[in-house]
């Protein structure tokens, strides 16, 4: 789901948010009905801003098995305020291999 400031994108185990992560992105996502049982990866590096919807959204991808995270440190604040960093096995956002995990996101 694109909208005019972000964007996400759910491929083969891999969830990819960008730019601005608002209410209206998550709806349009999720009227889609996405399932989450198989995301293993969130590359949230590019993310400028991020919603209490966005933040459910995450909250909706991690089931018992730890997600991986990678995130900016804006996401990375949050999930830490918010207490969700046990969710995830977080690791430092690498902008140099974000256009190879969109690549296989589709």
């Amino acid at each position: 789901m694109d909208t005019l400031d972000g964007s996400v994108v759910l491929r083969d185990g891999v969830l990819c948010l960008h730019g601005e992560v608002d209410t209206q992105l998550v709806q349009l996502f999720q009227r889609c009905r996405p399932r989450f049982d198989d995301v293993r990866f969130v590359d949230a590096t590019g993310v400028t801003f991020i919603g209490c919807a966005g933040l459910r959204l995450l909250a909706a991808v991690s089931p018992a098995a730890p997600v991986r995270l990678a995130a900016s440190p804006l996401v990375l604040r949050l999930v830490h305020a918010v207490g969700m960093h046990g969710s995830f096995e977080l690791e430092p956002a690498d902008p140099a291999s974000r256009p190879a995990r969109l690549a296989a996101a589709g």
